[in-house]
């Protein structure tokens, strides 16, 4: 019988300086971390959350929280996402919540365990390895998304007016995109799960410093929180700390980067061939206003070049208020809808999207939602009034020729 990899843990969660609530959440237990930052009006951020948190560790309806594949965890994810969905179209006061998530969970690979890594929003994975320390997820906001496309530099992105505008979160839309990642065990590596206010206070090199240290994963977690409130402390700030202490005796672990099959299919037509996509995604626009009262620290100097285009989310710190608007920009809430179901086809690091345009790096898969119904004045109408055109002028012709006769 093989043995399973072994951790060691630590977490610290602060509501920092500015902010009269926390409403970040996290999860630990063997085999299963996870960080959620949520956002909304009233207290729904917080029970966005928790909400997600609950899900993924199975803490809901006595699921006993173990997870064997990416998809399974996968459609946790898209789970939280639909109870987050039906408790805000339930209750007024907490539409328009919503939250990010970012889990890592010990997985069965084909040959051993392996690490899942997956992510919505800017919740952040990081690994630190012989020294050097990585992020291993990629944020989903509107200013990551141009770094990766050039426009702006790392040394801007870092102070931009809106970097908290965010493009992917639970609670917005059905189904949520979601990014995997998977990474072999290794002994001595060690992770952090940070929701951003951690990352939006302390640098980089800072962090790595930190988490080189000898210390206590207890201490160097406080540490870190303490870092952030040093630093300025305007939002929530949450650390878990993994260290891989083993990695069991079974065989070594295989990846596969060969996936032909998608990881959604729609929750319109479950029967959908995976490898053919039946449409674009579709997303709805959710900006959340800064509150001056809340947050006086927030920059509200308008942005440069900085429009908020439809589907993303912004999410600055110090607000308790989400807006939701349609493209148009008149108001509206998300619906909630059944949860979709999930493909059980093995899972690798190659990317999949049924999206136009994938930002998934190469070891992310993700999952995206599909079209919906044909837009009004869409060709078929007129089509069918062609062909009776045609038809009247076949008659017409038809007629004429029997009267000449």
């Amino acid at each position: 019988m093989t043995s399973k990899p072994t951790f060691l843990w630590a977490s610290a969660t602060d509501v920092g300086l500015v902010r009269s609530v926390n409403q970040d959440s996290l999860f630990v237990a063997e085999g299963l971390f996870v960080v959620a930052d949520g956002m909304g009006g009233h207290q729904g951020g917080e029970v966005a959350s928790q909400v997600a948190t609950q899900t993924l560790g199975g803490t809901i309806e006595g699921d006993e929280g173990e997870l064997t594949s990416g998809r399974e965890l996968i459609e946790r994810i898209q789970n939280a996402n639909e109870a987050i969905l039906a408790q805000g179209s339930a209750d007024s006061s907490l539409r328009g919540m919503g939250t990010t998530v970012s889990a890592i969970a010990v997985l069965d690979g084909f040959h051993g365990a392996i690490l899942g890594v997956a992510n919505v929003g800017d919740s952040r994975v990081y690994r630190l390895r012989d020294g050097s320390l990585e992020q291993i997820t990629e944020d989903h906001s509107l200013v990551a998304e141009l770094v990766r496309d050039g426009r702006l530099s790392e040394e801007e992105a870092e102070h931009h007016p809106r970097k908290n505008v965010l493009t992917r979160a639970l609670g917005i839309t059905s189904p949520v995109e979601v990014d995997l990642f998977e990474h072999e065990v290794v002994a001595g590596d060690r992770f952090l799960i940070c929701s951003d206010g951690l990352t939006n206070e302390v640098a980089h090199d800072d962090i790595a410093a930190t988490l080189g240290s000898d210390d206590s994963l207890d201490d160097l977690a406080q540490r870190l929180v303490e870092m952030a409130n040093d630093g300025g402390g305007r939002d929530n700030t949450t650390v878990v700390l993994v260290d891989v202490v083993s990695v069991g005796d079974g065989p070594e672990p295989i990846i596969s980067d060969d996936l032909t099959e998608d990881l959604h299919e729609g929750p319109d037509n479950p029967d959908a061939d995976p490898a053919e996509p039946s449409g674009e995604s579709t997303e709805t626009e959710a900006e959340s206003p800064p509150n001056p009262e809340d947050d006086p620290t927030t920059d509200t100097t308008p942005a440069v070049d900085a429009e908020i285009p439809a589907g993303e989310i912004d999410a600055t710190p110090g607000d308790n208020t989400t807006v939701f608007a349609a493209p148009n920009g008149t108001p509206a809430a998300p619906t909630a809808s059944a949860a979709a179901p999930v493909s059980d086809a093995p899972v690798s690091d190659a990317p999949v999207s049924t999206a136009p345009v994938s930002t998934a790096p190469v070891g992310a898969v993700t999952t995206s939602a599909t079209a919906g119904p044909p837009a009004s004045g869409s060709r078929w109408p007129r089509l069918g009034i062609l062909g009776l055109a045609v038809a009247l002028v076949v008659i017409v012709v038809t007629v004429i020729v029997l009267l000449a006769r």
